[in-house]
């Protein structure tokens, strides 16, 4: 079997240079790799590595720097990553500009170094760039110069991005030949690679394929490389942009004190981070001038009075700098327990003012509950879930799955009528008038567990002053009686 360097002299295959001299950052002319223009030489060169039926491990980047998300620049979504933005930035602007975005293609149309694929074979690095040129290697780069970053800001994730590749097998390998007229508007000379007009074919694009049917298509954009993640049918792979802070090593509006750099440059910095965001036309009012149904599923800012000590106390819990800023707010996400009713979900720090709010992050290993009823006086400022919902997602979900109920109680809670019999705090909780023949009525406590039609059941939970013939704990049913006024009452007839 011939070796790659025999190969290499059989097809006049020339390299950037002869040995790699790779320094502590990842150069492309440090490293000696084969520049392939032509599709014949490429496919068989591919076979002699053996990429085919490789198992992906791993997908990476040579100095962990992706700038570009197709058309979405990673620096443009924080406020301190360049000067000539920072003034301009605006945290709210951005996520309304993603949610109208809605999708973003898995594509780069800006790589200047080359792709690692880390297989159950090796490590596949790969380039494609000007003029048609592949350049092509299996374990030369050293795993320091491509190894991902969690610290590197500024940047998608590219292992998160292409995670959906990990333990799928390399199925086949295709070159798009062209003409060398089709080649032509790729030849810049900036890199100074020459493409000779006299090759049989020219490379316009190559595709790597997935037993599952994903394809990662390579090629070149004048100067640069591109890469397209695509589906079974061609299609480009989309992520929601509602789930972007999952493909970025920091979440979106992160800021640190100073700058960005400099967690990088003072590992012994311990301050907490934090976003700040600017806010207009926000404003405080009473929560208890708000409906639950205007509280379910949203995150306020909940204002923190010099008297209340108990709130301070949790304050002290969660991450924030004294010495910064005095914190005079907090994050909490409004939800429905079915038994204790509208709580607060603590989620993080904040200290706001007119222009806006210092948010400092949260802590995911402890849980603080308020009961929103206890807190009715205070006010608080809602906030639009999108901005802050990624940043929370896990605590969030977590809240949500353990206080989950049965869509018959979500449709109940959706019923006004019953409003003015709920339970002040404790939405599914309703106070139903009993009425049984020769005892006068009375009223009492149920929870809500189901309907059907226009009746509703639910657990009784006070136990009747009168022989109604039920009891505490029983299931009972009641109904929508219209009163002597009009007024709809929830009756239970025995």
């Amino acid at each position: 079997m011939q070796t790659v360097e025999q190969f290499f002299k059989r097809h006049h295959v020339h390299k950037i240079r002869n040995t790699n001299k790779f320094k502590e950052e990842f150069s492309i002319w440090d490293w000696a790799a084969p520049m392939i223009q032509e599709p014949s030489v490429l496919q068989e060169y591919v076979q002699l590595l053996g990429l085919i039926g490789a198992t992906i491990q791993g997908v990476y980047i040579a100095r962990d720097m992706v700038r570009f998300l197709s058309q979405l620049p990673a620096w443009r979504l924080y406020p301190d990553s360049t000067e000539k933005f920072k003034e301009h930035w605006d945290f709210f602007k951005v996520l309304a500009k993603l949610e109208r975005m809605y999708t973003v293609d898995v594509a780069f149309s800006d790589l200047a170094d080359p792709i690692v694929l880390v297989t159950d074979r090796g490590a596949f690095e790969i380039a494609f760039r000007e003029a048609g040129t592949v350049f092509l290697t299996k374990n030369q780069i050293p795993e320091r110069l491509y190894r991902h970053d969690p610290l590197r800001h500024g940047s998608f994730d590219m292992t998160h991005l292409f995670h959906c590749l990990i333990g799928d097998q390399i199925a086949r390998f295709h070159v798009t030949p062209a003409a060398y007229s089709d080649m032509e508007d790729q030849i810049t000379g900036n890199y100074g690679i020459e493409l000779e007009d006299d090759l049989p074919a020219y490379i316009y694009d190559f595709t790597i394929s997935m037993k599952s049917g994903l394809h990662l298509r390579f090629s070149p954009y004048y100067n640069w490389g591109r890469l397209d993640l695509l589906d079974a049918k061609g299609a480009p792979v989309k992520i929601l942009t509602s789930k972007l802070n999952k493909y970025l090593n920091y979440p979106i509006g992160y800021q640190e004190k100073g700058s960005s750099r400099s967690r990088r440059d003072d590992s012994s910095q311990s301050s907490p981070s934090f976003w700040n965001i600017s806010v207009r036309g926000g404003s405080l009012f009473p929560m208890d001038s708000l409906s639950f149904r205007a509280i379910e599923k949203r995150f306020f800012l909940l204002r923190i009075e010099d008297e209340d000590t108990e709130l301070m106390q949790v304050a002290q819990a969660f991450p924030h700098d004294p010495h910064e800023w005095d914190i005079n707010t907090m994050l909490v996400y409004g939800y429905i327990d079915h038994d204790q009713g509208l709580l607060l979900e603590v989620l993080a720090m904040a200290a706001c003012d007119i222009d806006g709010f210092i948010l400092y992050h949260g802590d995911d290993t402890q849980s603080v509950k308020l009961v929103a009823y206890e807190y009715s006086y205070h006010d608080v400022m809602a906030l639009p879930s999108c901005p802050v919902a990624n940043a929370f997602l896990q605590k969030v979900t977590q809240v949500e799955e353990e206080c989950a109920v049965a869509d018959d109680v979500q449709r109940i809670r959706t019923l006004e009528w019953l409003d003015p019999y709920r339970e002040e705090g404790v939405p599914d909780t309703v106070a139903v008038v009993f009425r049984r023949p020769d005892f006068p009525p009375e009223r009492c406590c149920v929870r809500c567990e189901a309907c059907q039609e226009d009746k509703i059941s639910g657990t009784l939970l006070d136990e009747p002053k009168g022989n109604l013939g039920v009891h505490e704990g029983d299931v009972i049913t009641f109904v929508r009686e219209q009163g002597e006024d009009g007024r709809a009452i929830p009756t239970c007839f025995l």
